[in-house]
């Protein structure tokens, strides 16, 4: 299987980092529980509608409607199921710091609550925008390519170091010196 990926932008990241490469932990958080209820929901609420559409689905007289009704709760059902999908892809699970790669390792859930494949993240990909006048439940991070953002639940969260991740962002991986930034591969001159 190929080990890297091309980017749009013309850089190699491999798709997996390499288990022996350090990595910061900067958020975790177990969602299990909560995706696995999601998905017992899901599927009831899709075991319903196939019952009722087996059931029910043929016109009752007097009742012409039965037949969209049903179709209409079991289109409903797979919105539910697609959606509860979505949902535990974008829920990161653990959000670590690789500085030898300059890039996020961002792991998500799987739809019945376990850990999903980790995806790396250049730092220059990278953004976040807090979400003004909300409750700020949830931190939100765009990486570019990706058409939704992966979200940082802050309530739940058994770890995370909010100000290392800002600061990683916003300085695209720069180190940090006596409250100096320094880019990446300049000498500090004291």
């Amino acid at each position: 299987r190929n080990s890297t990926v091309l980017k749009a932008n013309g850089s190699f990241l491999p798709k997996f980092a390499n288990e022996n490469l350090e990595r910061e932990l900067l958020f975790s958080c177990d969602g299990k529980n909560k995706f696995r209820v999601l998905t017992a929901a899901a599927a009831l609420h899709c075991s319903y509608w196939l019952w009722y559409n087996a059931a029910f689905a043929k016109p009752i007289d007097g009742f012409e409607y039965e037949p969209i009704v049903a179709k209409v709760g079991l289109g409903m059902s797979v919105i539910f199921i697609v959606m509860g999908r979505v949902y535990s892809s974008k829920y990161v699970s653990q959000l670590n710091y690789i500085e030898k790669l300059n890039c996020f390792e961002i792991i998500g859930h799987n739809i019945l609550g376990g850990k999903s494949e980790p995806k790396l993240a250049l730092l220059r990909d990278v953004t976040s925008k807090s979400m003004e006048g909300s409750r700020k439940q949830y931190y939100p991070i765009k990486v570019k390519g990706d058409t939704l953002h992966y979200i940082l639940d802050q309530e739940n969260s058994s770890s995370m170091n909010l100000e290392r991740i800002n600061q990683i962002i916003n300085n695209k991986g720069a180190v940090i010196s006596q409250n100096k930034y320094i880019p990446r591969g300049k000498k500090h001159n004291k």
